[in-house]
C-alpha cells in the first residue's frame, strides 16, 4: 500500500503537468546536443555546429548521451526530455525506500520516499532536463553500496565494485560535485579492519574503470576532461565574497520548508547520539554526505540552486532516520498518528507547485517571444529540437 501511494504522488507531481512541458534554457541546449550526436554520430565531442557551441566541455558527457539514447527510443521531443529526469526521480525515490526499508523498516521507507518527493526544489529540477537529476541517481546507488557493504551486506569485492561503477558514472554524469563521495568512503574505511579496506577499494577502482576507460580510450575522454577541467572547473576555483559563500544556506533557508526545521533537528540530534567511532556507523552515511555537499558548494562559492539537487535524498534519509528513532519502542498508535498528519502535510505542500495546465506550449511567453524573434529575425540561425521547441541559437551563443 505504501509503494502504490508513493507511486501515485510519483504520477501526479510529474505528470499531472504533462500539457505543460517546454523545456527551459538548459534543457533545450542538453537536447540539441543530444540530437546532434544521433544526426552526427559523433559520440566524443558534444556540438552542434560551427556556430553554436562548436566544441561543448561545460560537463562531462554522460548525460547527453543518455538522451541521445532517449531519443533514439521515443524520438527527438520535449516529451523524451521529461522522461529520462523523471525516472531518474522514481528510481531515486526508489534507492532511497529500499535502504531506509532495510535500516528502519517500511515505516521510515515510506517517510523517506514522501519527504524526497515532497522536497519542492527537488522536485522542481527534475521535471525538466538538467543534469542534476543523474547525478543525484548515481550518488545515491553509490551511497547506498556503501551503506550495504557496512551493514555486512554482501561481501567487498561486490559492493566495491558496483559502488565503482555508480560513482564514475556520477562523474560522467556532472563530473566534479560526484567525487564528495570520495572524502566519505575514505572516512567510513577508517572504521574498517585493513584487509578488508584494501579489497574494497581496489575493487571500486576496477569498477570505476570500467565505466571510465572506455571513455579514455574509444571516446577521447582524457582529452575530454582536461578541457572540462581548464575551461569548466579551474575558472570557478576563484576568491569568492562572504555573500556567495552563504548562498547555499540561503537557498535552503528560503526554499526547504517545512523540512529544513526537521534535517537540522535530526543532525544535532544525530551528533549527540553519535560520538567517536559510533560516528563511522552506517546509519551516518546521509547525514554525512548530506552535510558534504552543502558544504562543498558553500566552499566552492559557485551556486546555483538546481546544485542541490543531490542534497534533497541524502537528507529525506537523515530526517526519516531520526523520526523513525525517536519513535521506537512507543506506543504503535503513535505512528499512525503521525503518519496520517505527515500524508495530510505532504498533501498541501503538493498543493503548492502541482499545477494542472490546460492549453498548448505556444502559450508560454518564453516560447512567444522566441517565436516573434524567429519572424522579426528570419535570417537568425533557428533550431528546432522538437516541433515544440524552438531556440535561438544566435542568441544562446552570444549569452
Amino acid at each position: 500500500m505504501a509503494l502504490g501511494l508513493l507511486l501515485f504522488l510519483w504520477g501526479l507531481i510529474y505528470w499531472a503537468q504533462v500539457g505543460d512541458t517546454a523545456p527551459g534554457v538548459d534543457a533545450m541546449t542538453y537536447g540539441a546536443l543530444a540530437k546532434h550526436v544521433l544526426s552526427s554520430g559523433d559520440w566524443a565531442t558534444l556540438h552542434y555546429s560551427s556556430q553554436a557551441y562548436s566544441d561543448f566541455y561545460q560537463h562531462p558527457p554522460g548525460a547527453i548521451w543518455l538522451s541521445a539514447l532517449g531519443f533514439r527510443l521515443w524520438g527527438a521531443s520535449d516529451l523524451t526530455l521529461r522522461i529520462l529526469p523523471s525516472l531518474c526521480a522514481l528510481l531515486t525515490g526508489g534507492i532511497i525506500y529500499r535502504w531506509a526499508r532495510i535500516q528502519g523498516g517500511a515505516w521510515m521507507g515510506f517517510c523517506a520516499s514522501l519527504i524526497l518527493l515532497t522536497s519542492t526544489r527537488f522536485v522542481k529540477y527534475t521535471q525538466t532536463f538538467m543534469l542534476d537529476p543523474f547525478l543525484a541517481l548515481f550518488l545515491t546507488w553509490a551511497g547506498f553500496e556503501l551503506f550495504e557493504w557496512l551493514n555486512g551486506r554482501g561481501g567487498a569485492v561486490r559492493r566495491g565494485g558496483v559502488l565503482g561503477l555508480s560513482l564514475a558514472t556520477a562523474l560522467l554524469m556532472k563530473g566534479v560535485p560526484a567525487l564528495i563521495l570520495v572524502p566519505v568512503v575514505l572516512i567510513l574505511l577508517w572504521g574498517q579492519g585493513r584487509r578488508e579496506s584494501i579489497r574494497f577499494m581496489l575493487s571500486l577502482a576496477i569498477g570505476g574503470g570500467v565505466i571510465l576507460l572506455p571513455w579514455f580510450f574509444w571516446l577521447e575522454g582524457a582529452s575530454y576532461l582536461s578541457r572540462y577541467w581548464s575551461e569548466s572547473v579551474v575558472g570557478r576555483a576563484t576568491p569568492r565574497s562572504a555573500e556567495s559563500l552563504l548562498a547555499p544556506s540561503r537557498n535552503l533557508l528560503k526554499q526547504y520548508w517545512p523540512w529544513l526545521v526537521l534535517w537540522l533537528w535530526a543532525s544535532v540530534r544525530w551528533l549527540r547520539r553519535n560520538r567517536g567511532r559510533d560516528a563511522l556507523a552506517p546509519a551516518g552515511i546521509p547525514f554525512l554526505l548530506s552535510w558534504g555537499i552543502l558544504g562543498g558548494f558553500s566552499i566552492a562559492g559557485s551556486f546555483l540552486e538546481h546544485y542541490l539537487v543531490p542534497f534533497y535524498p541524502f537528507a529525506a534519509l537523515a530526517i526519516a532516520s531520526e523520526f523513525s528513532e525517536s519513535l521506537r519502542g512507543r506506543a504503535r498508535e503513535v505512528r499512525w498518528v503521525v503518519g496520517v498528519s505527515t500524508v495530510v502535510a505532504a498533501v498541501l505542500v503538493l498543493g503548492m507547485f502541482v499545477r494542472v495546465r490546460r492549453g498548448g506550449l505556444e502559450q508560454s511567453p518564453f516560447r512567444q517571444a522566441l517565436m516573434q524573434s524567429a519572424r522579426e529575425f528570419p535570417s537568425a540561425k533557428i533550431l528546432r529540437i522538437s516541433s515544440t521547441a524552438t531556440e535561438l541559437w544566435s542568441g544562446l551563443a552570444a549569452g
